[in-house]
Formats: structure tokens, sequence, C-alpha cells
């Protein structure tokens, strides 16, 4: 099973460099357009990404993208709320190049003011997409957005920080992950936490 990811067609915040969030911002005439060009190439190659599910974020420019596209593939769209944008609380509406979200862009566990932190969404998705392995059999094309696309790209490979940052996802572009190489073990019941002190123990520190 594969999963692509793909992230909403272009709106008028993007155009300007303005934060979204969790705002609920429409496709400009330009995202309809991205949206609809993914669509045709998705079709035309409809026997390489075999497509059996669409699946949408909530917020309107994802759900909007996902309806033209779901509609070129004559599927039905699966809306989940649990792949919204990261939350950037106070920041939304602001330009990207503002200080205080580029102080806070680049630090996983820092909240945004009435936000999420990326961890926070990360412990968002990760069982998500846990649960999306058990739900789907054949191919998934996931709609969402910018940053939480690269949250999501850490539940199937390691990434510093600073890989992270630079691995912004274009609007409408597709990445494709393995659903059946993503291995995540959970921690056997018969090791409970030991918390930092326990940690510290057992390496001899």
């Amino acid at each position: 099973m594969l999963l692509y990811v793909t992230r909403h067609g272009k709106t008028l915040n993007n155009s300007t460099g303005r934060i979204s969030g969790i705002v609920d911002v429409p496709l400009s005439p330009e995202g309809v357009e991205e949206a609809r060009g993914l669509a045709r190439k998705l079709c035309e190659g409809r026997n390489r990404y075999r497509i059996l599910h669409v699946v949408s974020s909530n917020l309107v420019r994802a759900r909007q993208t996902a309806e033209i596209v779901a509609k070129a593939l004559s599927l039905p769209v699966t809306v989940d709320s649990l792949f919204h944008e990261v939350s950037f609380g106070s920041d939304e509406g602001s330009l990207f190049s503002e200080r205080p979200y580029q102080e806070r862009k680049d630090e996983p566990f820092s909240r945004f003011t009435g936000g999420e932190s990326l961890v926070d969404a990360a412990c968002r998705v990760y069982p998500a997409l846990d649960e999306m392995r058990k739900m789907y059999t054949g191919n998934v094309l996931l709609v969402t957005h910018g940053m939480l696309a690269r949250v999501i790209a850490t539940y199937f490979h390691s990434y510093t920080i600073e890989q992270l940052k630079s691995s912004l996802m274009p609007n409408c572009s597709l990445a494709c992950y393995d659903m059946e190489q993503a291995e995540r073990h959970p921690v056997p019941e018969s090791e409970p936490f030991r918390g930092i002190a326990g940690v510290r123990s057992s390496l001899g520190v």
C-alpha cells in the first residue's frame, strides 16, 4: 500500500506570504488550476498511481483540492480532521517573515502562542497514520498542508531539524511513502517507562 501525500492548491495567503494555519481560507483561482492539473496528472497516470481512496483535511482549501481530484478519479472523499494544518495560534494571519514565527518554527517542542508545536502535531498525526494503515487496502491520496506534510514525512524517515526546514512541499506536488515499510514498534508492556533516572542508570551514567 502506497500513501501519496499532496499539499492543497495555492491560496491568496500563500501568494502574499501569510500564515494560514487552521484559518479556513479557500483556494485562489490559481490554486483551483493547480488542483485541476494534479487531477489530470493522476488520471493520465491512473494505471501507475492506482489510487483507490482520497482522504482530506477538514480545512476548505484541502477539501476543495481533494474534491477536484476525486471527481476526476470517480472516487469519494473521506474527510479526516486529524490531518488539518499545524495550528500557529496568534501567528495566523501574520507574515512568514515576521520575527515571532521565525523564532518558533525551528523549535519542535516550542508551541506557537495559542497553538501547537510540531511535536503536538506529530502526536496527533502519527496515530492517524497508524489507523490509516489498518483501515485501507490499496493506495491512498492524502490531501493536507505544507507544515503538516513535513510532520508526516517524519513518520517514515528520520529528519534533523535542518532537513525538515528545507523540505517545504510545493502546492499540489506529490510525495510517496510505502505504508508497509513504516514499521513503528510500541514499547513492550513488560518494560514500563522508568523515567529519566532509570534511563541514566541503564546507561551507566
